[in-house]
């Protein structure tokens, strides 16, 4: 596990259940505006520690880097990924489960951004999600 990221991400969460407080600790991995291509040994290091990473673009999804892309769903949903993703961008989804108490509650670290036509993060999101059954 890469334990900085989700580590940081999990006491931000715990100390107000804030979304925001999260997003905060992700940026300083993920800044607004840093370079894509800066970041890949970062993104390498998250998929050898078991998180998944996922990548949008105009031609569909993959499961990132080596996946191969394919269209999801129907009309309607391959209609609102071309304008999440003009030509030219990317999004990206990266999760891991980290905290399982006694497969009751799951607990999964999620980071989310887009990298704009000049190969620029924008939109950097970081959430917890809490799962039970």
């Amino acid at each position: 596990m890469y334990d900085p990221v989700i580590k940081e991400m999990d006491i931000a969460y715990a100390q107000n259940e804030s979304d925001d407080d999260v997003t905060k600790v992700v940026q300083k991995y993920f800044p607004v505006g840093a370079e894509f291509e800066k970041l890949l040994p970062l993104l390498n290091q998250l998929k050898d520690d078991g998180f998944e990473i996922r990548e949008y673009r105009l031609v569909g999804s993959r499961v990132w880097p080596d996946g191969k892309f394919h269209l999801e769903g129907d009309d309607l949903a391959q209609l609102n990924m071309k304008r999440r993703y003009p030509e030219g961008t990317q999004g990206f989804v990266i999760q891991k489960k980290y905290d399982i108490k006694l497969l009751i509650v799951t607990k999964t670290a999620v980071i989310t951004f887009k990298v704009d036509e000049s190969k620029k993060l924008t939109e950097v999101n970081g959430h917890i999600n809490i799962s039970s059954i």
